[in-house]
């Protein structure tokens, strides 16, 4: 998945022919894409050719906060909900809309439960491979930043 400019903020936007220019956001989604010994990873990116508007960064230090709050609370014994919830507050502290989900398990297949969202009562395990994100939208723009993880038994492996 790819999206610029003006299309940053359609989820799931796919490539088009159009011309980026300086100052245009740009996302890049590889999720399901990656693998790594045939287990689906997550990897997601936004950066900017050559500038970005001020606003634009005050999205994506919440975005990248909210992603580091995730793993703050991402462990074995840890509810998935809980590392939503910690991942959510920094986005609502910051003004932002209510997100609608931190990150999934991954595996063999892309999007496989349980999700790191409000509601999943699933208790984390060591060797559970998940694909946590930061991700802010606002009606112009999305800034998104996503990585996969390893829960080991004392914590995670990037």
């Amino acid at each position: 998945i790819m999206a610029s400019g003006e299309d940053i903020v359609k989820t799931h936007h796919r490539a088009s022919t159009r011309i980026m220019r300086i100052g245009d956001p740009v996302f890049l989604c590889f999720c399901g894409m990656t693998n790594f010994y045939k287990f689906k990873l997550g990897f997601d990116r936004t950066f900017w050719i050559k500038s970005a508007k001020p606003e634009h960064l005050k999205v994506y230090e919440t975005a990248l906060a909210s992603q580091e709050a995730a793993l703050s609370v991402l462990g074995p014994s840890v509810k998935a909900e809980q590392v939503h919830e910690a991942y959510a507050e920094v986005i609502q502290d910051a003004k932002y809309d209510y997100p609608f989900r931190c990150g999934c398990t991954t595996g063999y297949s892309f999007l496989e439960k349980p999700f790191l969202i409000r509601g999943d009562q699933t208790i984390l395990q060591p060797g559970m491979v998940f694909a946590v994100e930061g991700s802010v939208s606002t009606y112009d723009f999305r800034a998104q930043v996503g990585d996969s993880f390893l829960l080991l038994k004392g914590g995670m492996n990037k």
